[in-house]
């Protein structure tokens, strides 16, 4: 195997090139399948704060896609949540305005 880098020759199976200290191809697919895996905690920390859920998904869409899918399902949950809580919100001001103009 060669380094993609210097070009030299390799051990097969190394994940650092022992001529320029790159990480080779192969030990960056691998790092990136074991640290990259779906997380509840930053699914609830983007639905109690979309707008860090979608910047995590931004960072991490790349790199590590199923942390990503976690932020950006939390960001979603939390924006619906939020629109829902406005919506009822305003509902239920219209209705107390409403019976309270119903009073005069």
């Amino acid at each position: 195997m060669y380094c993609k880098h210097c070009g030299k020759e390799i051990p097969n199976g190394a994940a650092i090139c022992p001529h320029c200290g790159c990480w080779t191809e192969e030990a960056k697919k691998r790092e990136q399948t074991t640290a990259d895996k779906t997380n509840t905690g930053f699914t609830v920390l983007g639905a109690l704060f979309p707008v860090i859920g979608l910047i995590l998904y931004l960072i991490w869409m790349e790199d590590f896609p199923l942390r990503a899918k976690s932020a950006a399902k939390g960001a979603i949950i939390g924006a619906a949540i939020y629109v829902s809580l406005i919506i009822l919100n305003s509902l239920f001001f219209h209705l107390s305005l409403t019976s309270l103009l119903t009073l005069f």
